[in-house]
């Protein structure tokens, strides 16, 4: 009977370790996955930080820009078409140009600045553009 205790204290003993040591390893396998997790996250950032300064740069700007087919006012736009390709009957472009709409909340507001007087001056908050591309019909 002695002998039969001792076994079931030892089993219950060596259970007991075994779990404790698997769930510790379990335990350790999720502090891997969460620090390589964690590594990417942190180029990511990296990486991120460095859009906002190319971003923040005007010739990276113009660049985008130029790429979306925007051009400066006052520019000439030459399109260069295939030899042999057809032209619209009124000449010029196949596709009607994008026009500017207001924003129905973009209301002008006063807001007072300080002034050199000591009086405040209002002067309107700038209005955010929206611009109405139409969709180019094939002729």
């Amino acid at each position: 009977m002695v002998i039969a205790g001792l076994a079931a204290l030892s089993g219950l003993a060596a259970y007991a370790v075994f779990s404790e040591a698997a769930q510790g390893n379990a335990l350790d396998a999720r502090v891997h996955a969460l620090t390589l997790q964690n590594a990417a996250l942190q180029q990511q950032i990296v990486e991120r930080q460095h859009q906002i300064s190319e971003a923040n740069d005007t010739a990276w700007l113009e660049e985008q820009a130029r790429r979306l087919g925007l051009v400066f006012p006052g520019e000439t736009v030459f399109i260069i078409t295939t030899p042999g390709a057809g032209r619209p009957a009124a000449g010029g472009l196949n596709a009607p140009l994008p026009t500017y709409a207001a924003s129905p909340s973009a209301i002008p507001t006063a807001v007072a600045s300080p002034s050199p007087s000591g009086s405040p001056t209002p002067r309107p908050t700038p209005t955010p553009m929206t611009f109405v591309l139409p969709t180019p019909t094939p002729r």
